[in-house]
């Protein structure tokens, strides 16, 4: 009975990431959709933008983001 609960809560909590994950891409998804469509951006800035949701959210730039 215990592995069967667990197996159960194992199911949902990986529906709940797989949920969070997904909001999280589409969150990304139009912040950079905004940050293309600002005409006010020079293109450096855009990709200075665009560079900055990715560290916002974790997802490391390395040495290539050192400017």
């Amino acid at each position: 009975m215990e592995c069967k609960v667990m197996y159960m809560y194992k199911e949902e909590l990986e529906k709940a990431v797989n949920k969070l994950i997904k909001e999280m891409e589409q969150s990304m998804l139009e912040e950079i959709h905004g940050a293309v469509c600002n005409d006010s951006l020079n293109d450096f800035d855009c990709i200075e933008k665009i560079l900055e949701i990715f560290e916002k959210n974790g997802i490391r730039c390395s040495s290539r983001h050192d400017f």
